[in-house]
């Protein structure tokens, strides 16, 4: 099975506020969608929904092989470097991940004005914005 690590975006400001993981990414994303939970993250949603938003989903990383996890925490530490505002409420055991050995610092500004800045190479990764029509295998 294909696990996904991927990132909530918020539409607002475009940036990722949450990471996390699945082996069914609409299913999950649905999930947090509807999410009334008392949590930080549960909370950034309720009052996008409030605002008539919701927050889309992009996908980070792809994994066949592996502890998901484990890659999943990595991902969390890289975001808390990158100084990604993230609600996750989970420790990433930040000292087990050397993020030393990645590629060069990049930056780009998209076409409608957002900036954007990483580290290693930019990936084609793809933003879901809303939900599948008569699709019932979309993920």
């Amino acid at each position: 099975m294909v696990f996904y690590i991927y990132g909530l975006v918020d539409p607002t400001d475009h940036k990722i506020k949450y990471i996390g993981r699945t082996g069914h990414l609409y299913q999950r994303w649905q999930q947090h969608v509807e999410e009334i939970a008392p949590t930080v993250k549960g909370e950034w949603i309720m009052r996008l929904r409030a605002s008539g938003i919701e927050p889309t989903i992009i996908i980070l990383d792809q994994i066949e092989n592996g502890d998901v996890g484990d890659i999943e925490n990595w991902w969390i530490e890289f975001g808390r470097r990158m100084g990604w505002p993230l609600t996750n409420s989970t420790s990433s055991l930040a000292h087990k991940y050397d993020l030393s050995k990645l590629l060069e610092p990049w930056e780009i500004t998209t076409e409608d004005g957002t900036y954007i800045k990483g580290l290693g190479a930019v990936t084609g990764s793809f933003i879901v914005t809303s939900s599948p029509e008569d699709d019932d295998d979309w993920h």
